[in-house]
């Protein structure tokens, strides 16, 4: 699901390499095969922070939080077992298979504008407008600041880490 996600995330920052029907298309496909995993993916969040949100009621309502955490930890389970079936199944290996294809075939995505530049150089741009991007936002943050403008801080932070892993290869490992 994670690299899924980061697939997502790296496509929609590559403006201009694909067409960008074949971006919307590409990004649809992926979110289809990631909204299997949604509920799953939800479940596990509430679950690792269970001790943040005791930490955050008074105590004498803990009874009534572990009720909710044990019916999450078993709708997790079955959970769990709903989406190691599908990941399994015949449907979702043709899927996953059609995805590969796409990337193996260069024809098969159409090209872009950018599709043609050095990889290197388009790399060191998106990174460095992100990074801007992150820096803008970080600047613009006090104690006063909405949730929502942090909450865009962390999601272009972490779209900016996608980018460094992604084009990490293209540079030296000293750099």
């Amino acid at each position: 699901r994670v690299s899924f996600r980061k697939v997502r995330s790296v496509l929609s920052l590559f403006k201009g390499v694909y067409k960008l029907k074949d971006t919307v298309r590409l990004k649809q496909d992926f979110a289809a095969v990631m909204q299997k995993t949604n509920l799953l993916r939800d479940l596990d969040v509430y679950l690792l922070n269970k001790e943040k949100y005791f930490s955050m009621v008074p105590e004498d309502t803990h009874e009534g939080l572990a009720i909710l955490f044990n019916f999450f930890e078993d709708e997790r389970k079955r959970e769990h077992k709903i989406v190691s079936k599908i990941i399994r199944s015949k449907v979702y290996s043709k899927e996953i298979s059609r995805l590969e294809k796409l990337f193996s075939n260069s024809s098969a995505i159409g090209c872009g504008p950018k599709s043609g530049e050095d990889s290197l150089a388009f790399a060191c741009k998106v990174v460095l407008s992100r990074y801007r991007k992150v820096c803008k936002i970080a600047r613009s943050i006090d104690d006063k600041t909405e949730d929502e403008v942090v909450h865009e801080l962390r999601i272009n932070c972490k779209k900016l880490r996608y980018l460094m892993e992604f084009f990490s290869p293209l540079f030296p490992a000293d750099q």
